[in-house]
């Protein structure tokens, strides 16, 4: 869908950077709302009652909703928990939501929160999920 584009490299330092890694995020949905002729919609900053921030809540009409969480790596367990925190709290407000995890560090993720989805961030932004 995008071609074979490797990135390995350059997805660390997008994803590394803090504003511009949200902002490819975004850009991805709006790629696939024009490319794949479905509306989306996406709200950036999902915030709980908790005052936890998950990164995104998405939705395709039709569809039940997705909650993103975005974390360039995860193998350190203090930033994992909070990731993952902040994920599941969303997740008991909106619990029609399928929640997700994207990360260059997978591994660190599996099985850590149950029912979410993992996925490698190289791979989502070439739409391999």
């Amino acid at each position: 869908m995008y071609g074979a584009v490797s990135l390995a490299g350059k997805a660390t330092a997008v994803i590394g950077a803090r504003p511009a890694g949200k902002t490819t995020f975004l850009h991805q949905f709006r790629r696939e709302r024009l490319e794949g002729g479905v509306s989306r919609e996406c709200l950036p900053s999902v915030r709980t009652k908790d005052g936890y921030e998950v990164d995104f809540i998405a939705r395709r009409p039709g569809e039940k909703p997705v909650l993103i969480q975005v974390c360039a790596e995860l193998d350190d367990r203090a930033t994992r928990e909070r990731e993952l925190r902040a994920l599941q709290s969303a997740a008991a407000e909106h619990p029609r939501a399928s929640p997700h995890v994207v990360t260059l560090t997978p591994e660190s993720a599996a099985g850590a929160l149950e029912g979410a989805q993992v996925h490698h961030a190289g791979a989502w932004l070439l739409g391999e999920r």
